[in-house]
């Protein structure tokens, strides 16, 4: 979507193996009035209509700097500025804090990162809470900020694209399974060398008895003779 923006409204930036690159637009480019519809047509849905009006409302309201002088103010200063803007809940705030504004402490809360947080962490705080509140979302990145401190948001969104379907199959690769305990690296160790053994590999050969000696000994006489 990124992409179809900037070919869309952007300015071009340069051609590389028949391929055109093009800048993100600037505000005036979106905040323009014909630009939702533009959108619509580009797949955007309804992002189209906020997109518009929220560069709209920061061109009229703030002026161009103001996306950018957010990176100096506290965290939930910066998200609650951001919530004024058309379409803009908590945790599309906490993407921005996080993604864009070097807010390291932002923790973005769906549904399926409170999930991870009661599946994995055991959390509990939200008493049997059926809809993710305010106060959920809320506590939930208060749980994991005293978990992982200052850069919860980074340790969140690691766990979060661990989660997702088309990252599942890394799980089950060896070279990423660590043993969990003593007991079972000293077993994974002792099937390594059975398998060696099986295969024919660094495979010990046991002394041969003095029956086995004395037999080797007369077939290779009679074959003299």
């Amino acid at each position: 979507m990124v992409e179809r923006l900037c070919q869309a409204l952007g300015s071009p930036l340069c051609q590389l193996d028949q391929t055109s690159y093009h800048d993100f637009p600037t505000l005036s480019a979106l905040a323009d009035s014909g630009v939702e519809e533009r959108l619509r047509d580009l797949g955007f849905g309804y992002r189209a209509r906020f997109l518009q009006q929220s560069a709209k409302q920061i061109l009229d309201t703030h002026g161009p700097q103001w996306l950018v002088g957010l990176r100096n103010v506290p965290y939930l200063e910066a998200r609650d500025s951001l919530r004024t803007l058309p379409g803009v809940g908590t945790k599309v705030a906490d993407c921005v804090c996080l993604m864009c504004l070097d807010k390291c402490e932002a923790v973005p809360v769906d549904t399926h990162v409170w999930q991870i947080a009661k599946r994995d962490y055991k959390y509990t705080s939200d008493n049997g809470q059926k809809t993710l509140t305010e106060k959920v979302h809320r506590d939930i990145g208060d749980f994991f900020r005293k978990l992982w401190g200052p850069y919860a948001g980074w340790a969140h969104s690691v766990l979060f694209c661990a989660d997702l379907k088309k990252f599942q199959h890394l799980k089950e690769m060896k070279s990423l399974k660590q043993p969990q305990n003593e007991e079972e690296r000293e077993g994974e160790c002792k099937g390594l060398k059975v398998k060696r053994e099986f295969d024919g590999h660094e495979k010990k050969k046991k002394p041969k008895s003095e029956r086995q000696k004395k037999a080797k000994m007369s077939i290779k006489t009679e074959e003299n003779l």
